[in-house]
């Protein structure tokens, strides 16, 4: 499969290889991410040939991730979490080198389960986590329906900022009351139910587009909003309604991935059965659990338990931005 092809070369050709497996079954930015992790770890570590990556022991490679880790944390100042989801990238990618049959050892599994927690940091920060009465000030403070609309979506699907950047308005069925989440790899439930106050909501921000972007939410340009409009745009919104303090804890800014805790933490308090919210969340199924083989939620008994269980957050009383 190398034949012909030597040094750098190769390693692109790799990479480029390593992104088309990946293409058919993951989010195009996350394949891209996971590309841009592993070029990153080549270049940190002065990897420039194929050959560096096949050795024979597992522990040979302990020096490169070290190397790696200790870049992250002391040039990039990175969280513990951030290196994490790094390996995630590098454990995928070192997976692929053996079924492609480029090296013939994975050490990046042994390396999290020995050695990744000697590099955890002591994170006792807790995210913020807003009160439905917070969420509905926020919401009545919003100008701009396009705003309240992204706030309520995620306020009432938990759903992840990129699922969110990647939703197309074809995504949502208003009949059948589900939003068809596209492939994620944290995700394994693709259908979220919808509520009738956010499908109204929605209704009436549809007739403000006057595009022809297929985007569930457009930026400035009328094209797919990237997250980092999406997180300037919303901290903006929560910085003036006093839920975000520039450069403090955790605990002292709302982000995007706050809502997520918000609708899990007011689902289970409202006592929504776990197997429910756990279908919603799209967590994947416990591996040797037989029972869950067979108990199925389809889109019909998600949608009758979430109107059970609904988080009301508009209500009679709150106007809706026209804008």
């Amino acid at each position: 499969m190398s034949a012909g092809i030597s040094g750098e070369s190769l390693m692109e050709a790799i990479l480029n290889q390593f992104h088309d497996v990946l293409t058919p079954g993951m989010n195009p930015q996350v394949c891209r991410s996971y590309r841009n992790v592993v070029r990153e770890f080549f270049e940190i570590c002065e990897i420039t040939s194929i050959n560096q990556l096949d050795l024979t022991k597992a522990s040979e490679f302990d020096p490169l991730f070290i190397k790696y880790i200790e870049y992250q944390k002391k040039e990039r100042q990175v969280k513990f979490k951030t290196i994490e989801r790094k390996f995630s990238a590098l454990g995928k990618f070192f997976s692929f080198l053996v079924r492609y049959d480029y090296i013939t050892i994975d050490p990046v599994s042994s390396f999290r389960e020995w050695y990744m927690q000697e590099y955890k940091d002591d994170e006792t920060e807790m995210r913020m986590l807003p009160e439905p009465k917070e969420v509905k000030m926020i919401l009545r403070s919003c100008t701009k329906i396009k705003d309240f609309f992204m706030i309520l979506f995620l306020a009432k699907t938990g759903a992840r900022r990129q699922e969110v950047i990647d939703a197309d308005i074809a995504d949502l069925n208003f009949e059948k009351k589900i939003w068809y989440v596209k492939p994620h790899a944290k995700r394994t439930g693709k259908k979220v139910p919808l509520d009738d106050e956010l499908i109204e909501v929605a209704r009436k921000y549809f007739k403000t587009r006057t595009d022809d972007c297929p985007a569930l939410f457009i930026g400035k340009y009328k094209r797919r909003i990237n997250k980092d409009r999406l997180r300037e745009d919303l901290t903006d919104i929560f910085r003036k309604a006093g839920m975000y303090k520039d450069g403090g804890k955790l605990e002292e800014r709302l982000t995007p991935h706050c809502f997520r805790h918000f609708q899990n933490t007011q689902l289970d308090l409202k006592g929504l059965p776990k197997g429910f919210l756990k279908e919603i969340r799209g967590d994947q199924r416990e591996k040797g659990d037989s029972c869950e083989r067979y108990i199925h939620y389809n889109e019909k008994n998600l949608v009758k338990v979430c109107n059970q269980y609904k988080i009301t957050l508009i209500g009679k009383s709150m106007r809706l931005p026209r804008k």
